[in-house]
This record gives structure tokens, C-alpha cells and sequence, in this order.
């Protein structure tokens, strides 16, 4: 069952993702996402770069296994699977190709730039990415780096702690 702050979280989450805004996460969200992202760093269809991002938003998308989600339905799924090892196993997995998509750079490190194109993709603009960015790099040294990625992921996902940094990974929540 997800707490308050974890449903807080997951709202945000789930109205990012929504990409039309109507209620509902569906697949042609997910597609808009990809479109989005494959704009940003002028990716065609059919290119290897495209099809990589392709194949891993479908891969975040399975464990919805519906064609249609509502707030309540999407939060309902989330608490029944959030205390699961296969939910933290999911994480770890997504948390990888998520980082490996926005480290647009290979250098294996994502900088503020990097991150407000990923959030500029799922429409939160350049100043509350800015902002959240400042709130992930704890150390100020401005680069997050894989564990450092993995650490946020956790803390937006699994956590319940009003003060940890990872509840900035979608922005104020």
C-alpha cells in the first residue's frame, strides 16, 4: 500500500506521463514520450538509437499490462506491487535504461543539461528541472552519477521520507 507522500510522488509522476493530458496513461502516451525524446536528439524512426529508446519505454510500460490507466487504477497497481522484491527488481532494471537515456553523452555521469532534456520530453520545463536537478546533486558537484541515480530512484519509488532528495527526480512534488 503506498503512503501519502508515495502517492503524492506517483501522482506527479503519473501526470508526467500522461502526455495528453486526459486522465489516463495509455499507450500512445508512452508512444508521445518517445516521440518527444527522439526530437529532442533528432532521432529518426527506424534508427538504431530509436528503436533502443523505443524498446525501453515498452519495457516500462509491460508492467501496466492495460490499455488504459486512471489515477486511481494506476496507484492501485503501484501499492498492491510496491512492497514486492519483483518491484524493486523492476526498479533496479528501469533505473538502468533510464540513466543509459539520459546520460545522452556515454560518459556514464548525467549533468543538468542531460536531465532538463529528459524532463523537457515529459513537458516539465527548464526551470523546475533546474531546480530539481539542484536538489539530486547533493554533493554540488554537478553530475549524478549511476549509484547516485540509482540512490534517487529508489527514494522516489520506495521511499517515505518528506526530506530525501529523491522525491525531486519528476520535480516538486
Amino acid at each position: 500500500m503506498l503512503t501519502d507522500l508515495q502517492a503524492r510522488k506517483m501522482t506527479m509522476f503519473f501526470n508526467a506521463a500522461d502526455e495528453n493530458k486526459d486522465g489516463v496513461i495509455e499507450h500512445s502516451d508512452y508512444e508521445k514520450l518517445i516521440e518527444n525524446l527522439a526530437n529532442l536528439r533528432g532521432w529518426k524512426t527506424g534508427s538504431p538509437e530509436y528503436s533502443h529508446l523505443y524498446d525501453a519505454y515498452m519495457f516500462m510500460w509491460q508492467p501496466m499490462q492495460a490499455l488504459k490507466l486512471t489515477l486511481p487504477e494506476y496507484l492501485h497497481i503501484l501499492g498492491s506491487m510496491i512492497d514486492t522484491p519483483q518491484a524493486r527488481d523492476l526498479n533496479r532494471s528501469i533505473t538502468k535504461t533510464v540513466f543509459d537515456l539520459i546520460d545522452t553523452d556515454g560518459d556514464d555521469r548525467i549533468g543538468q543539461a542531460e536531465y532538463a532534456e529528459y524532463l523537457a520530453a515529459h513537458r516539465i520545463d527548464g526551470a523546475a528541472a533546474g531546480n530539481a536537478f539542484k536538489h539530486l546533486d547533493t554533493n554540488g558537484d554537478g553530475i549524478i552519477t549511476r549509484a547516485q541515480f540509482s540512490q534517487i530512484s529508489a527514494e522516489f519509488y520506495f521511499g517515505d521520507d518528506e526530506h530525501a532528495p529523491g522525491n525531486w527526480l519528476w520535480g516538486k512534488y
